[in-house]
Parts: structure tokens; sequence; C-alpha cells
């Protein structure tokens, strides 16, 4: 009789640690999902925030935003420097005085929204 009686309570043990853990899954679960919708609409306002921002630069081709920003933009070769420095005392003032002129600016448009690029 007293082992019936124990395990009895044994089951009634488990049966309420399972409905304690099943509470509790469903509980972590609610709070993901909350914790989920919450990341989702701060990025949605942060979206929102990029795209609404004027910055008077104009309009973005790629998604109609106006926060652009102006950059300048150096494609220099680093060759022609490593040129100048190897030729010798010979030619190294003419050099000198045009490796400012040799690496190509550009000023480009940045959308900061969607990241899009284009030279002006």
């Amino acid at each position: 009789m007293a082992r019936m009686g124990r395990d009895v309570a044994r089951r009634l043990r488990r049966i309420e640690e399972g409905r304690r853990r099943a509470e509790q899954r469903q509980w972590q679960q609610e709070q993901d999902a909350l914790r989920r919708e919450q990341q989702e609409l701060e990025r949605q306002q942060r979206e929102a925030e990029l795209y609404e921002t004027d910055t008077g630069l104009g309009i973005c081709f790629n998604c109609g935003s106006r926060n652009l920003i102006m950059a300048q933009r150096s494609e220099g070769d680093a060759g022609c420097q490593s040129l100048a420095c190897c030729l010798g005392c010979l030619f190294w003032w003419p050099i000198l005085l045009l490796i400012p002129f040799l690496h190509e600016r550009h000023t480009e448009m940045v959308c900061q929204a969607c990241g899009h690029r284009w030279k002006v």
C-alpha cells in the first residue's frame, strides 16, 4: 500500500513538473514573440527616419529617399608613387610636382537609406 502511495505521489509530481515546464515554455515563447515584434518595430522606425530625412541634395534613384550625402572619392594609383620613388634623383622634381594630379578624384552622392552610390 505504501508503495502505491509513493508511486501515485511521484506521478502527481511529474505531472505537476510537466505542467510547470509547459507553462514556462509558453511564457518564454510569448516573451520571444514580444521581443521580436519590438525589434521589428524599432527597425521599421529606423528605416523610416533614414528615409524621411531630407538633406536637400536630391533624391536617390534607387529608393526615392532624400537622405543623401556628398562624398569625395579618390581612385589613385599607388604605383605612380612607387614609380616616382624608384626613378631616382634625375627625374624627381617633375614627378613630385605631378603626383597630386595623377590621382583621379570625383564627387559622388551616397544614399544613407539604401547605400546606393553614383558619380556627380
